[in-house]
C-alpha cells in the first residue's frame, strides 16, 4: 500500500505453467473502500514471480524475482506521477540473483531475507537514487544449511520480525542482534502473514509440510509462548499482507464520538 492509500499488484504467475507464464501487468485499487481494480498502461521491463517488493511513500521497488532463473535487477514504479511507468534501474543491483526471498524497510534500510536465512541490507535512498549499492551481508542465527521456501519479514510494532519455517526472529534496531523466539507450533513456509493484534505479533497462513494452512499464532510476551487464535477464513500461502494503520480505527472512533455528542446536544436542545 502506497502513502496515498492505493494498493498495487504487479508481476506473478498467469497460469499453472510457472516457467513460461510470468506476468508483466500492473493493477491498482485506488483505496480500500473501492471494489474496482484498474489495469495500468505500465508494463514491467522484466516480468517476474517470486520477487520481493517494498514501498517507500509512493514508490514501489521490486527486488529480483524469477523469470526462468533468479534476477539481480531492481525495478521501480513512482506512482505519484500522472502516468506512472516502470523503470529498470541501471546502477542499483542486488548482491546476487535472488528469488523466493522477502524484504522490508526498517530505519531507512532495506533488509532482504533469503530462503537460506542470509540477510542483505543497504540504504533505501541509495536504491531510489539508482547508485551502486554497498550491501552488508549477515545471517539469521541458528539457521541450518537447508533452505526454507518463502521466508517472511515485516516491521511490526516498531520492530523487525522474520519468519523462516517454524523459526521466528526479532530485532529492535538495525544495529541490535537478532533474538530468536520460541519455535512456532507449526511450520510456516511460503510467505506466511506477519502482523499485529493489540500490540502482539501474529503469524498466519503459509504451508505446513504440503498443506496450505489457515492457522494463526500470536506471541504473548508475558508468557513467552505462542497462542493459537482465530484462524484465517480461507487457507492462504504465497500471499501478500498489508497491516492497516491503527489511525484508521482511532479516526473512526473519534467520528463516532463526535456523532454521539451531536445527538446528545440535539436531544437536550429539543427538551
Amino acid at each position: 500500500m502506497t502513502e496515498s492509500g492505493a494498493v498495487y499488484v504487479a508481476g506473478g504467475w498467469t497460469s499453472s505453467s510457472i516457467w513460461t507464464s510470468s506476468n508483466d501487468k500492473t493493477f491498482m485499487l485506488s483505496s480500500l473502500s473501492s471494489s474496482k481494480w484498474e489495469e495500468l498502461e505500465a508494463r514491467m521491463p522484466i516480468h517476474v514471480y517470486a520477487a520481493a517488493s517494498i514501498v517507500v511513500k509512493d514508490i514501489i521497488l521490486v527486488l529480483g524475482g524469477q523469470s526462468g532463473s533468479g534476477s539481480d535487477d531492481i525495478q521501480m514504479l513512482d506512482t505519484s506521477k500522472s502516468l506512472p511507468a516502470w523503470e529498470l534501474l541501471s546502477q542499483s543491483k542486488l548482491p546476487e540473483p535472488l528469488g523466493r526471498h522477502s524484504a522490508a524497510v526498517f530505519e531507512g534500510q532495506v533488509i532482504i531475507v533469503t530462503d537460506y536465512g542470509v540477510t542483505y541490507t543497504t540504504s533505501v535512498s541509495s536504491i531510489i537514487s539508482d547508485t551502486q549499492l554497498d550491501w552488508v551481508k549477515g545471517e539469521l542465527p541458528g539457521v541450518p544449511g537447508g533452505g526454507v521456501s518463502g521466508p517472511s519479514v515485516e516491521v511490526v510494532e516498531g520492530k523487525l520480525v522474520a519468519v523462516l519455517g517454524n523459526k521466528v526472529f526479532t530485532k529492535t534496531t538495525m544495529d541490535s542482534q537478532w533474538v530468536q523466539l520460541k519455535p512456532l507450533p507449526q511450520m510456516k513456509e511460503h510467505y506466511p502473514s506477519i502482523g499485529s493484534v493489540q500490540g502482539n505479533v501474529v503469524i498466519g497462513g503459509g504451508v505446513d509440510g504440503h498443506k496450505t494452512g489457515a492457522t494463526v499464532f500470536m506471541w504473548v510476551e508475558a508468557s513467552s509462548e505462542w497462542e493459537e487464535v482465530t484462524s484465517l477464513k480461507i487457507p492462504r500461502q504465497s500471499h501478500a499482507t498489508v497491516q492497516l494503520p491503527r489511525g484508521s480505527v482511532i479516526l473512526l472512533l473519534l467520528l463516532l464520538l463526535l456523532l454521539l455528542l451531536l445527538l446528545i446536544s440535539q436531544y437536550f436542545r429539543i427538551l
